[in-house]
Order: structure tokens, then sequence, then C-alpha cells
């Protein structure tokens, strides 16, 4: 995170693993009150937001997030989910589709910054699964 510049805020949410340990039908009403109150309590004037394919808990978070910034003052940001969206394409652009109805949606200009920060901050995130075109998944684990 430091090579980010970022400050991580661990929410005292559960993960859908432990969804039985949760109120029933509370997921995202809990999620977006968390977050909602986290981005004031902090002042933040940017959040990142998994773009939400396949993970359940990645697309709880991205509802709940999409939720809050039709409202919000604060610039989003929607990170496509890895590996997830390395391996499914297809679904990467219909979930842009259905996200472009209800918020907009503005492509980022290409990076201008130090070569190498994406580099840098890739190694602090190891993958369970390597790309692969002979796969019917387009992945497979390491």
């Amino acid at each position: 995170m430091e090579s980010l510049c970022a400050v991580p805020i661990w929410l005292n949410l559960l993960d859908d693993d432990y969804a039985a340990y949760r109120e029933p039908n509370m997921l995202l009403t809990s999620i977006e009150q968390e977050v909602a109150r986290v981005v004031e309590s902090t002042r933040a004037t940017s959040v990142f937001a998994p773009l939400g394919l396949i993970h359940p808990d990645h697309l709880a978070v991205s509802e709940a997030c999409l939720a809050i910034a039709k409202h919000s003052a604060v610039t989003w940001y929607l990170y496509m989910d890895l590996p997830y969206g390395l391996a499914h394409r297809r679904k990467v652009r219909r979930r842009i589709v259905e996200v472009c109805k209800r918020v907009r949606l503005v492509e980022l200009d290409e990076y201008s910054g130090s070569l190498g920060v994406k580099e840098q901050a890739l190694e602090h995130y190891e993958l369970k699964w390597t790309p692969s075109l002979g796969q019917p998944e387009g992945l497979v684990k390491k």
C-alpha cells in the first residue's frame, strides 16, 4: 500500500464464507452503511471499488458502492476483479454495460506516471491462478 500511497481501512464486515453468522438479507445494507460511514469520517476524495464479476464479496461491495456513488461527490474508481476478469472478458463487458445504466463511467486516460509502479504493486499480489490460453476458463491453478 505504501507504493500506492494508499491507506487501507478494514471494515467490520464478514466475508461471504461467514454468511451464517450475519443477519439474513442485510449484507448490502450493512456494506452501504459501513462504506458510507468510512467515506464520510475520513473525508475521502476518492474510493476504489471492485467492478464485481463472480466472487460474491466483490459483487456485494460493488453493488453497495454503486448505490452510494449515485449520490456522492466523491470520485469513485471501479477496478477489474483479478483473476476473474482475465478469464471472463464477456462478463466484464456485460457488467460494464449493466453498470453504465446506473452511473456514468469515464474511461481513465493512459497512465503517464513512473514506469514500474504497476509492476511494484503487482509484486504484492500473489495470484493463485495463472493465465493460460489452452484452458477453457483461460486460467490454470498454480
